[in-house]
């Protein structure tokens, strides 16, 4: 149960696997008259992929029912017999394509006129799922006006020249044909629309928003929705498939020999490897916490990469055993490839390497911990892993098991308390992430594909720290409280790693701590009253922390450990801060600000109190920020610079504070967001 509560919906983990119970055929259609006995499975050409005949209608692969044999370098696979109308034949196992495991689920739902082979396709999915051909071609020529894309066509659609034709046909299988002088966006539309589809549900399940993927009026809403991340997709899919794609390719070719032009297909060969860059590179900002838009580097790493040793790799697959033009260019070195002959993925950095090399090693995991809406340690010693998921308010659900790695790279994790065994391949291993493909017996007896991410935890070192607490729970009785946030202090003296807490919604009392690095990096806390195992997912200080508390385990996502930002002095002096909040006075929006002037003394204005001027100082090696009063009675107020950002052009910084009343006692702190701000005061 642990393993599929991981990903939130039980919908995420099967993929596709109920979607002709929930909005496919009715087994009522069933004819005997169709002959289809096996077909082609294009995103592009997938090998390895096998399909079953959905008998029952259930979506899910059950005993007798035929599996096809596994498709070949084409695409193709058959069946033993004849698939009648009506049946649905959905993806069993999922193959590869371009080298890559493949993380897409499809499925084609046969129809009366169908005969021998159909091809299976992101687009055919879309019709197995309900959509009828009206609603997917509306879907994909009527944007919402307010859809910012230019892409040269007066219609201002989505994928430009897009018909109903173009669903069941085989959107790879003519691109060689294509001329570059001649060719219009209808040519490209089929594989423009197919490679859109697929990338877009790539993402959606990635990040869990397929909720009710196997519903018709949810599939519909995805693909006419006008957020950001749809429309920088549809503007890069018809940038990366494109004439302008073949010239890039064209360019690295060697001028002093006659060779065969470069075609479509070479360009769609791209595809696979340049957008699970992408989707990779979304899934690191997405750890990070940063922004996704990076639609314009995108295009300038397929300026790069597709023109360059990616795109001369295909063009020579393509061409090295049928053309004795380019076999020879190739043998005299003229078509020079850093790497063997073969498919390629893109690294981190853009560059190439060959897919062969992506696979799991034991020394990836062992001593690690990762995360994915519930925390993995796997143990280097004894191939054990432990597994620690959300449960209820505030709980922890505990698993393990074991896992190995076979001799051709697949990494195997058995649950010994709940009832899951699966397979995973590797995609791609960035430095903030793993992505994977699962597939096997996900929950209680029920089999499938998905594709996650495992979020690699920072290790720490025992090192001297000081971090600022921010409980991330939204709570209204928490949010308004005086008191929020809190520090610990990690001290090193010798082999003693002592230190204090204090954490203001408890008490504003400072409490010694013992701490120590666990084997996986995590920074463990003892408090006395508690024991805290705290794992660091990115660089911003987000964190998941299992407590033990009296014996009961908590799991605990919302809290993050700040680092202070250590500025320069000059990088505040003579600056003015104005504070996020605002104040409506007879209609005017006023704001309380800060002026910290050059010669050491400052001003804070409030729009409901009078001025406050004092002296401040700053300790560049803590980042602490001291405003002293000059008024009798006046509160000291602490301020920590703990990020850093951009509003609408202008600088931003978020601040912890603490303030002391007369008497050296803390009555307020929180959390403030200050905007760079001339002062004219």
């Amino acid at each position: 149960m642990a393993f599929y509560k991981m990903c939130g919906c039980l919908f995420i983990c099967v993929g596709l696997l109920s979607l002709v119970a929930c909005g496919g055929s009715s087994s009522s259609r069933h004819t005997e008259s169709a002959t289809v006995t096996g077909g082609v499975v294009v995103d592009p050409y997938i090998v390895g992929a096998t399909f079953f005949e959905d008998v029952n209608d259930n979506g899910l692969w059950d005993e007798g029912e035929q599996i096809s044999t596994p498709s070949d370098e084409q695409g193709r696979f058959t069946f033993a017999r004849p698939v009648p109308a009506g049946r649905t034949i959905i993806m069993h196992e999922a193959g590869d394509h371009q080298g890559l495991p493949y993380t897409g689920r499809l499925a084609r739902t046969i129809m009366e006129e169908d005969a021998e082979s159909v091809i299976v396709s992101p687009l055919t999915t879309l019709v197995a799922l309900g959509l009828d051909e009206q609603e997917i071609v509306e879907a994909l020529t009527q944007p919402p006006e307010a859809l910012p894309l230019a892409l040269g066509d007066e219609s201002r659609a989505v994928i430009p020249g897009f018909a109903a034709a173009h669903i069941n046909a085989d959107p790879y299988g003519s691109l060689h044909l294509l001329d570059r002088d001649s060719m219009t966006d209808a040519d490209l539309a089929g594989v423009r629309a197919n490679v859109y589809v697929a990338v877009l549900f790539d993402f959606l399940y990635m990040d869990a928003f397929l909720v009710g993927l196997t519903e018709k009026q949810w599939v519909y809403n995805l693909l006419t929705s006008d957020g950001p991340l749809r429309a920088d997709l549809i503007e890069a899919v018809c940038y990366v498939i494109s004439a302008e794609g073949m010239e890039r390719i064209a360019s690295t070719l060697p001028e002093n020999r006659e060779l065969p032009p470069v075609t479509m297909r070479e360009v769609a060969d791209t595809a696979p490897a340049l957008f699970t860059w992408w989707k990779q590179e979304v899934e690191r900002r997405e750890a990070q916490d940063d922004d996704w838009v990076f639609l314009d580097e995108f295009k300038a790493h397929v300026d790069g990469a597709q023109g360059a040793q990616l795109g001369l790799n295909y063009y020579v697959m393509n061409n090295i055993f049928t053309s004795e033009a380019v076999q020879a260019a190739f043998e005299a070195g003229d078509l020079s490839l850093e790497n063997d002959l073969g498919h390629l993925h893109l690294r981190e950095d853009t560059s190439v390497g060959s897919t062969s090399d992506v696979m799991f090693s034991e020394e990836m995991l062992a001593g690690k911990a990762f995360y994915y809406g519930a925390l993995f340690l796997f143990d280097g010693e004894a191939n054990s892993i432990e597994m620690y998921f959300p449960e209820g308010d505030d709980g922890a659900e505990h698993d393990s098991g074991d896992w190995r790695v076979s001799e051709n790279g697949v990494l195997s994790i058995n649950s010994q308390e709940s009832n899951f065994s699966v397979q995973v391949d590797l995609v791609a291993d960035w430095q903030s992430h793993l992505y994977m493909r699962i597939w096997g017996e996900i929950y209680e007896g029920l089999s499938g594909t998905m594709a996650l991410p495992f979020v690699k935890v920072r290790e720490q070192s025992a090192e001297p720290a000081h971090y600022i607490i921010k409980d991330q729970h939204s709570r209204i009785d928490e949010y308004f409280r005086s008191l929020r946030g809190g520090h610990l202090w990690l001290a090193v003296d010798g082999d003693d790693l002592t230190g204090e807490l204090a954490y203001y919604p408890d008490s504003s009392a400072i409490i010694p701590i013992d701490w120590w690095i666990d084997p996986y990096g995590g920074l463990s806390v003892d408090s006395g009253e508690q024991v805290d195992a705290i794992y660091f997912i990115n660089d911003r200080g987000r964190t998941v922390m299992i407590s033990d508390v009296d014996g009961e385990l908590v799991y605990d996502e919302d809290t993050r450990l700040l680092s202070p930002l250590l500025l320069q002095q000059e990088q505040i002096e003579g600056q003015g801060f104005v504070f996020s909040s605002s104040y409506l006075i007879q209609g005017e929006e006023q704001f309380e600000g800060v002026h910290l002037a050059i010669d050491g003394s400052f001003l804070l204005f409030h729009p409901f109190n009078e001025d406050l001027t004092g002296s401040w100082t700053y300790d560049q090696d803590s980042g602490l920020l001291t405003l002293r009063p000059e008024a009798s009675g006046a509160a000291e107020i602490r301020m920590w610079f703990v990020g850093q950002g951009e509003d609408e052009g202008v600088e931003t910084f978020e601040v912890f504070y603490e303030e002391d009343d007369e008497n050296g006692t803390l009555i307020e702190s929180g959390f403030e967001t200050l905007r760079l701000a001339e002062m004219d005061r």
